[in-house]
């Protein structure tokens, strides 16, 4: 959806943003909102809770009803998976017939796409579905970047790991604590912002400022350990407090096994590759060629080897006190 003024034929009946990533939701509607006369806008424009539509026909009128002094209605309906089944009934037997001046704007956390309401939608244009959730681990650094960037901040590289690392990928919360960073910036007097009028944000800040709510993944622990990376190793694991020894010790055997075996099969020229050995997808493996060159065959076959004697030793010391 642009934000340059289109007239109103050009929209679709409804659109169904469907996700978790209430940033890229909210940012929608305010961009729709922003294609009506702000001096109407409380005649045009109407939202609802789904689970608190008991009156169907009340709810069809309203997105029948002609805008006052403008080209276009704005009818946003939010958590549409818990509309009633009336609910449903009525809005789906609206879409077949739509008001050409409103616009339905549908949030769900998720829409199942067997469900009646699903391919109505559908219907009106594939492009009414819009997916809103929250970004893979590889592009939520990039759009961190972007958003950071607009609410003028100039986080570097390792900020943002940092803040991924301590909120996930969580983008309404990543706001939220750029926002905090933000006005803590902008009130001390002695930190100015550059050229731009962005201010710098590095990893101590985002430490200092920024409480861990996202409980520490343990692919980040052996990421580090396989980099033999003892600083991140210490701190990853001081992250993870409720993961079990035994957790830990098969996770670790684990990632061994997978050097051993990505660093036997990776000089091969033929035969099977590491990916399928291993039953992974090869860009799972992305990271291992540089793991497997801080360690030398004869290290990683004896690690592999005291995982072995360690877990036997465990396994013959249960069965002895019981």
């Amino acid at each position: 959806m642009s934000t340059q003024t289109h007239a109103p034929q050009q929209l679709l009946a409804a659109y169904a943003f469907v996700g978790t990533n209430e940033v890229k939701i909210q940012e929608a509607l305010r961009r729709l909102k922003k294609r009506l006369k702000p001096e109407y806008l409380l005649f045009n424009y109407s939202e609802h809770e789904a689970k608190e539509l008991q009156d169907p026909a009340a709810f069809v009128a309203d997105l029948s009803q002609l805008p006052m002094a403008d080209s276009l209605r704005v009818v946003a309906v939010f958590h549409a998976e818990t509309l009633s089944r009336d609910a449903q009934d009525a809005l789906i037997a609206y879409l077949a017939h739509p008001n050409t001046s409103s616009v339905l704007f549908l949030s769900a956390t998720k829409l199942a796409k067997n469900t009646r309401l699903y391919k109505a939608i559908y219907a009106l244009n594939p492009h009414a579905i819009v997916d809103c959730g929250e970004p893979a681990p590889a592009r939520a650094k990039e759009e961190l970047a972007r958003m950071a960037h607009s609410l003028h901040l100039n986080p570097d590289a390792a900020a943002l790991d940092e803040l991924l690392s301590r909120s996930g990928s969580n983008m309404l919360l990543l706001k939220n604590h750029l926002q905090a960073l933000f006005a803590y910036l902008a009130a001390e007097e002695q930190i100015l912002p550059d050229t731009q009028g962005a201010y710098r944000v590095d990893r101590d800040l985002v430490c200092a400022r920024v409480a861990r709510s996202d409980s520490e993944a343990p692919w980040k622990f052996l990421d580090a350990l396989s980099e033999r990376r003892l600083p991140d190793v210490l701190a990853h694991l001081a992250a993870m407090p409720d993961v079990s020894e035994v957790l830990l010790f098969t996770l670790i055997q684990k990632r061994l096994r997978e050097l051993m075996i990505y660093k036997a099969l990776s000089t091969r020229d033929r035969g099977i590759t590491p990916a399928q050995a291993l039953k992974l997808p090869p860009w799972a493996l992305n990271n291992y060629r540089r793991m497997v060159g801080k360690f030398d065959v004869f290290e990683l076959e004896r690690l592999c080897s005291l995982c072995l004697r360690l877990s036997c030793r465990s396994k013959s010391s249960g069965k002895t006190s019981s």
